[in-house]
């Protein structure tokens, strides 16, 4: 038997991205970011997130 555990944290809304970086804090490690790579790369929206994420200084893998 096992148990497995996934607490969750849900900040959505204007100025949810600005908020990245700060939640982060809380969580060790590296950052695994999961989206489908083109429309993320055309809207800009992944930049944005990389930009968001620079200020934690981890290391993001990107999943696409």
């Amino acid at each position: 038997m096992f148990t497995y555990t996934v607490p969750t944290n849900i900040v959505f809304g204007a100025g949810a991205l600005n908020e990245l970086a700060a939640q982060l804090a809380a969580y060790p490690g590296n950052v695994l970011v999961v989206c489908e790579g083109a429309v993320m790369r055309a809207t800009g929206i992944l930049d944005k997130t990389l930009a968001a994420l620079a200020p934690a200084n981890r290391k993001v893998v990107i999943y696409e």
